[in-house]
C-alpha cells in the first residue's frame, strides 16, 4: 500500500486506477459513481436503517461499555452510508480486501509505521486545511473503509489509548485493520472513537459531549482536534453537515434501536437523504 516502502508501483497504480475493479479510466469511474447516485436512495435508505435494526443489541452494548451515546453509534453509521457512501467507498473496501490477504502481520505493522511517521510530519497543516497529503491518501491510512467509514489511523491512535478496556484494540495491526470492514467489530470501533473523539474534546473545551449524539456525530466525521482548530480560527458553526443530519434524525434513529417502528418497510423513508 506505501509504494515508497514496498517498491511495488502496481500497488499505486491499481489504486488510482482500481485495475482489479475494472476502473481503469476516469470516465469509467465518473460513469459508475453517476450511476450509483441515481440509484433509488429509499433503497440505500433502508438498507442503512436495517443495519441498525439487526445490530441492536451490538449498539447498545458498544456505547454502553464506552459510555457514549447509542443513538451516536447508530447515527453516525447510517449517516455515513446515507450521505457519503459511494461506488468508490465500495472499491475502496475491495481493494483493503485484496490488501488484507495479500500482506502478513509484519508488513502491515511497517506499514503503519511507516504512514504515522508521515501523518505525524503533515499533521499540522492538515489541521489548517483538512487535507492529507496524497501519498500518505494512497497509502490507505487516511482513507475510510467499512459501513463505520473508519480511517485505519483514526482506528489505531483510538486503540491505543483505549486497549486497556476493549479487547479488540488488543488485537495484532492486521487484525484491527480488518475489523474495519466487518460488521460487528465496526460498531465496536465506531464506538471507540466517539469516546477517543469525546475525551480530546473535553480536554480542549472541559465539556463533556458523550451523550451529546448531534456533536458526536460532527467530531467523527471531521475529527475533534481539526473541528477545536476550526472554531478557533474561523466563524464556523458547531455542528457540521453530519451532526446536523443526526440531530434532525435523532428521533428515527433512536426509535429504530428501540424498535418502535412498523417492521413493513414503511418506515425506512423516514431516513431520506436531505442534504443540509
Amino acid at each position: 500500500m506505501v509504494c515508497a516502502m514496498s517498491q511495488r508501483n502496481d500497488l499505486c497504480r491499481s489504486w488510482v486506477c482500481i485495475v482489479a475493479m475494472g476502473y481503469c479510466s476516469s470516465a469509467n469511474l465518473i460513469a459508475a459513481s453517476t450511476a450509483f447516485a441515481q440509484a433509488d436512495s429509499v433503497h440505500i435508505e433502508c438498507n442503512a436503517s436495517d443495519f441498525v435494526r439487526r445490530n441492536r443489541e451490538a449498539i447498545f452494548e458498544a456505547a454502553n461499555h464506552h459510555a457514549v451515546s447509542a443513538v451516536a453509534v447508530a447515527g453516525v453509521i447510517a449517516a455515513e452510508s446515507i450521505l457519503n457512501r459511494n461506488v468508490i467507498d465500495s472499491l475502496q473496501d475491495k481493494w483493503l480486501s485484496k490488501q488484507l490477504e495479500e500482506h502478513d502481520q509484519g508488513w502491515w505493522e511497517q506499514w503503519k509505521d511507516t504512514s504515522e511517521s508521515a501523518a505525524a510530519q503533515a499533521g499540522p497543516l492538515r489541521l489548517i486545511g483538512n487535507k492529507w497529503p496524497t501519498a500518505l491518501v494512497m497509502s490507505g491510512y487516511v482513507m475510510s473503509f467499512g459501513p463505520g467509514q473508519i480511517q485505519p489511523r483514526t482506528a489505531i491512535l483510538a486503540c491505543r489509548r483505549y486497549a486497556f478496556s476493549e479487547p479488540l484494540c488488543q488485537k495484532s495491526t492486521k487484525e484491527l485493520i480488518a475489523a474495519l470492514l466487518s460488521e460487528e467489530s465496526s460498531i465496536r470501533l465506531v464506538a471507540v472513537i466517539l469516546r477517543y473523539e469525546a475525551d480530546i474534546w473535553l480536554t480542549h473545551t472541559k465539556s463533556d459531549v458523550k451523550r451529546n449524539a448531534a456533536l458526536l456525530a460532527t467530531l467523527y466525521s471531521a475529527g475533534a482536534e481539526y473541528r477545536i482548530a476550526a472554531l478557533e480560527s474561523k466563524n464556523v458553526s458547531e455542528l457540521n453537515k453530519m451532526g446536523h443530519w443526526l440531530a434532525k434524525y435523532h428521533a428515527a434513529i433512536e426509535s429504530l434501536l428501540t424498535n418502535v417502528m412498523p417492521g413493513d418497510g414503511r418506515w425506512c423513508i423516514i431516513l431520506h437523504n436531505t442534504l443540509i
